[in-house]
């Protein structure tokens, strides 16, 4: 899919060189899949402890 897109050039330059990514598209996709897996991780840990009933599972010794 083609989109245009309006970027800064000074964001653009600074991301491709931290990251080493010359390519633009490249650069947005991996921009973009970083932010995906930033949102799941933020939406994994507001999950954690949400059960205020839960109780701890029973230890069984071996």
């Amino acid at each position: 899919m083609k989109t245009t897109l309006n970027l800064s050039d000074e964001l653009l330059q600074e991301a491709s060189k931290r990251t080493g990514i010359q390519e633009k598209t490249k650069l947005i996709h991996v921009a973009l899949q970083s932010l995906i897996q930033e949102y799941d991780r933020k939406q994994i840990l507001t999950l954690f402890g949400s059960d205020k009933k839960a109780k701890s599972p029973r230890r069984t010794r071996s």
